[in-house]
């Protein structure tokens, strides 16, 4: 299931805020990231077997998340801040809209592979 996740925020004396998240539903193969402009596009596609945990790090992102559940597209939305991250699991298409200049950065249990991704959604329709 895709679903936002808190951020931890331990206090302490120096300056700044600590965020942590665990433990992670996954062992992490990869790590990316993107900066973006304000009105960016990111995603637009879906996993065959590889988990994310997409984490902005600055700015606000909308996230979209659709997924086929019995045949029918399913979609849910997020407005993301550093305050929390998304847990992506395979077959799930995901659109990443900043809507702010920002940063994200994402944990993948696989490592890249081109034959991974589903970049339709009649694909992902079929596989689902």
């Amino acid at each position: 299931m895709t679903r936002a996740v808190p951020l931890r925020v331990c206090p302490g004396p120096k300056a700044g805020a600590l965020r942590v998240l665990d433990p992670l539903a996954f062992v992490a193969q990869r790590l990316f990231w993107f900066d973006a402009p304000c009105g960016a596009v990111r995603g637009g596609h879906a996993h065959r077997t590889c988990q994310q945990l997409v984490i902005p790090v600055l700015g606000t992102v909308v996230a979209r998340a659709r997924r086929y559940v019995r045949g029918r597209l399913r979609a849910r939305t997020w407005r993301l801040t550093p305050s929390a991250a998304l847990v992506v699991p395979p077959l799930v298409w995901l659109d990443l809209e900043f809507a702010t200049d920002g940063i994200c950065v994402v944990l993948a249990s696989e490592g890249y592979n081109a034959a991974e991704y589903i970049n339709t959604l009649a694909e992902l329709r079929r596989l689902s």
